[in-house]
């Protein structure tokens, strides 16, 4: 066979068997509801904690997510959209990064968004025909609707990426990548879920809001796998529209994410905000020091997954 003909083939099949298709295939199911449970209880982590007594201990939770949401973005989320988007089963190569400004332009236009939300919601708080020095909105409710547009924003983030994640598991039949990566995805929507949780918590949601929101979460990495399942047979990965969307979304995704862990989480904790005081004494550098432990322990998932 020349190089021309497997570069068809290997573009053009389906993913193929492994010898153990029933093993495979229970292994996958296992996995969706594994990874169901890590994913609800990384969400509602941060719920059973919200009221408890040790709000510092909270704090470098929050950072801790905060890394695992900026790592998430740019170790696993972009590296993935640029392998689909440089794929030669695309029809075309380039060198040029189109991920990587995909990427840059999401996370942009996603700032551009939360600034116009946030405006629009400001204004909104302002009676009108009051002077607005004189009836400047509260500053803990300016903080919470900032909070709660960042939470929808990394929730949407990380939705856009996860269905893509279910169905490539779900559609595996090589036993070589599921019994990895289910063990990689136990911890990375665990970790995910503690980050949106987190996000939750900040924007002071209802506990039925709360519990609405953490199942669009818990669910949609499962709804993939089961996407996947259903399609393992005919499903081609290195299709040219399966490649397209995949690296498309990802990359619009990995911008979301990254912005939202810098701008949104982050940046926040460690300067003076509405409603936000910053961090001070011992408090900051470990807080730092827990954002980098949530950004490694994403970084060593990498390997896996």
């Amino acid at each position: 066979m020349t190089g021309a003909e497997f570069a068809e083939t290997d573009c053009y099949a389906a993913n193929g068997p492994t010898d153990d298709v029933t093993f495979a295939t229970q292994l996958r199911v296992g996995g969706l509801f594994v990874i169901l449970v890590a994913s609800a209880i990384g969400a509602f982590i941060p719920l059973l904690s919200r009221n408890n007594r040790l709000p510092k201990v909270f704090v470098l939770g929050q950072t801790f997510a905060a890394g695992v949401v900026l790592a998430t973005g740019f170790v696993h989320v972009l590296p993935d959209a640029d392998t689909a988007l440089s794929n030669p089963c695309l029809g075309f190569t380039t060198d040029f990064p189109v991920a990587f400004v995909l990427a840059a332009f999401a996370a942009i236009l996603t700032l551009a968004i939360e600034v116009s939300i946030a405006a629009l919601l400001r204004a909104g708080l302002t009676p009108r025909g009051v002077d607005v020095k004189q009836s400047a909105p509260d500053e803990k409710e300016q903080a919470r609707t900032q909070a709660n547009i960042m939470s929808y924003t990394l929730e949407a983030g990380i939705i856009f990426h996860s269905i893509f994640i279910g169905i490539g598991y779900g559609a595996s039949t090589d036993l070589n990548i599921i019994k990895p990566l289910s063990i990689a995805l136990l911890f990375h929507q665990g970790f995910e879920g503690l980050a949106l949780g987190s996000s939750f918590v900040l924007a002071g949601y209802s506990r039925l809001k709360y519990g609405l929101m953490a199942a669009a979460f818990i669910l949609i990495t499962p709804i993939g796998i089961a996407i996947g399942l259903g399609i393992s047979s005919s499903f081609n990965s290195n299709s040219r529209a399966a490649l397209a969307s995949e690296g498309a979304f990802n990359s619009i995704s990995a911008g979301i994410l990254i912005h939202t862990a810098l701008v949104g989480l982050l940046h926040p904790m460690f300067t003076e905000q509405q409603g936000h005081p910053p961090l001070k004494g011992w408090l900051m550098p470990f807080a730092m020091i827990f954002a980098l432990a949530g950004c490694g322990a994403m970084c060593v998932i990498a390997i896996w997954a």
